[in-house]
């Protein structure tokens, strides 16, 4: 339109000129007829092979694989993977090297780290073919925050914005820290200087939505129009759901009686298309999608401590390290772990060494701190609680409830979960504690370490956590800060609160891992956090597939720099 307005308009254009225009136009014609003969020379979807990814191990609430596919209520990694790294996109992204990176926008920082200035890629469409503008940037944030999508997770991750918390709580009707500038900028102002921002702005809650799409639907736990309509999925991701019809109901992503979502290019990605489909199965059992691998139904499956020995050596099996940390949290507001002695009895008297080497067969390795291994803020915890009968029994004596009956509370994910929790329960009685192991259902564990222990009378329980983001603040303030959402055991100490509050805005590294390490020591001194073991994660992967890698920053296999051109299946 441009070109065809400056010659039709400017008279002072020589002859030679406008035929070298109509040569250029003519070329570029072809070039236009060559780009679309490359386009249709595509195989269609339905002809791309399938890479079937073991991403479910079991089916979720009502028959759906996702508990939800919504971004503001996203707290599962395996849901995550599947909605903000395969569907959805955000202004910026987490690659599997843990390294954070602009994904549908450039970043400028201000010097005094409170402004970040987003420009949306020129190139950048939902998969309706919708451009991704800046308010669309900023309408997501505001849908997630607002007090009528009841996000469990908003608040949380996106409350760094000016207004943010306000608005979130209704006090306010706007968000100052959110500025469109101009269809392509964006301005985001954050109320304190901290190295995080970015880290925590690249979780869900900001994942960028098609107000056009999802404008008005309602986005709470009771409607979660997301997860139940598979045509509401309009992302700006590498992939896009294949829907079997329009309507509301989770049926409208499936086919056939067994859950399964199927996923295909998205035709207007920015980035390097895909060149497969990909299928995402339901698995019943922790050990089906194992099963299913043997089998030849799956192309990557996890795998259970005790089938490990059969793989020893074999290329198809990859195992590495993982950010996922296991550990007790007790309810410091309920007796016996209202008292320090009682909760140090617990940590000295676990042999983590033995869980790790005996009972997980070298799946994991004992830990003694809160931040795992390899990120900021670790360190060895040597000065921490480690396995001592005598300093067990020592601490029991000095527990004013060493008698009281409590529950051990374990999520039965499997024999893995049930025989670590068997072992631990084992340890305690032998010291002395008066302990009954309790299974919950995985349902009911998330829902009970997903909320104060108080609510539901809960003594002592399981826990895990997996990283949001690569940064020591998603581990020290979010699991033991006061007043945190994850801080469920409600233990509370002033001066731990002052160091991570002190780390969360200091932008020197080594001042801020000090910082950390500080007060993780006091969390644990204080048996707060009984910490366990960190996960060495086990993958096994089809020697067909290639361009798959494993990581610290995912659950789940993913392409390397999340570039899905480069993935592709070779059988013969």
């Amino acid at each position: 339109m441009t070109l065809h307005h400056r010659v039709a308009g400017d008279a002072r254009k020589p002859v030679s000129t406008i035929l070298n225009l109509g040569v250029a136009l003519l070329f570029a014609g072809a070039l236009c007829l060559t780009a679309h003969a490359s386009v249709s020379a595509r195989p269609s979807p339905a002809a791309m092979p399938t890479l079937r990814l073991d991403y479910y191990s079991h089916v979720g609430a009502q028959g759906t694989l996702a508990l939800s596919l919504d971004p503001a209520h996203i707290t599962s990694p395996s849901d995550y993977e599947l909605s903000s790294v395969l569907v959805n996109a955000n202004l910026v992204h987490i690659l599997p090297d843990d390294t954070v990176k602009p994904d549908l926008a450039t970043f400028t920082i201000s010097k005094n780290h409170l402004t970040y200035t987003f420009t949306i890629r020129s190139n950048a469409r939902f998969s309706n073919g919708h451009t991704v503008t800046a308010a669309d940037a900023a309408f997501s944030l505001e849908r997630a925050l607002s007090p009528s999508t009841q996000s469990e997770i908003a608040d949380q991750y996106d409350n760094l914005i000016v207004g943010a918390d306000d608005y979130y709580h209704g006090r306010t009707h706007s968000i100052p820290g959110l500025k469109v500038l101009s269809r392509r900028v964006l301005q985001i102002t954050i109320t304190k200087p901290v190295a995080y921002f970015l880290d925590t702005l690249s979780y869900s809650s900001a994942d960028v939505l098609d107000p056009s799409v999802v404008r008005g639907k309602e986005a709470g736990p009771k409607g979660n129009y997301l997860t139940t309509t598979c045509a509401g999925n309009q992302g700006a991701g590498p992939f896009k759901f294949v829907c079997h019809d329009s309507t509301s109901t989770v049926h409208s992503f499936y086919s056939g009686n067994s859950p399964k979502y199927t996923l295909v290019p998205n035709p207007y990605y920015y980035g390097p298309k895909p060149h497969l489909r990909i299928e995402l199965r339901a698995a019943s059992a922790s050990d089906s999608g194992y099963r299913a691998y043997l089998a030849g139904k799956l192309d990557t499956a996890g795998i259970l401590s005790v089938y490990l020995g059969h793989w020893k050596g074999n290329k198809e099996l990859r195992q590495y390290p993982s950010s996922g940390i296991k550990y007790l949290t007790p309810n410091t507001h309920m007796a016996p772990f209202d008292n320090v002695h009682c909760r140090l009895a617990v940590a000295y008297a676990i042999d983590r060494k033995t869980i790790a080497e005996n009972v997980l067969h070298g799946t994991v390795r004992a830990t003694y701190t809160v931040v795992p291994k390899g990120m900021l803020g670790y360190y060895s915890g040597a000065d921490n609680p480690h396995y001592s009968l005598t300093r067990a029994h020592a601490e029991l004596a000095r527990c004013p409830g060493r008698t009281i009956p409590f529950a051990l509370k374990y999520g039965d994910f499997g024999p893995d979960q049930v025989n670590q929790a068997t072992a631990v329960a084992t340890m305690l009685s032998q010291v002395g504690l008066n302990v009954k192991l309790t299974r919950l259902t995985p349902d009911a564990w998330g829902q009970t370490v997903g909320h104060s222990l108080d609510a539901t009378h809960t003594q002592l329980i399981f826990n895990e956590w997996v990283q949001d983001y690569p940064d020591p603040q998603d581990y020290c303030t979010l699991l033991l800060r006061s007043g945190s959402p994850d801080a469920v055991g409600g233990w509370h100490n002033a001066a731990y609160d002052r160091l991570v509050d002190r780390a969360d805005v200091t932008l020197n590294s080594k001042k801020r891992a000090a910082l950390y390490i500080q007060a993780q020591h006091i969390a644990i001194s204080q048996g707060a956090f009984l910490t366990l073991y960190n996960e060495l994660r086990s993958k096994l992967i089809k020697p067909y597939v290639h361009g798959l890698v494993t990581s610290e920053a995912y659950q789940d296999t993913l392409a390397k720099d999340l570039d899905w051109s480069k993935v592709s299946i070779s059988k013969h």
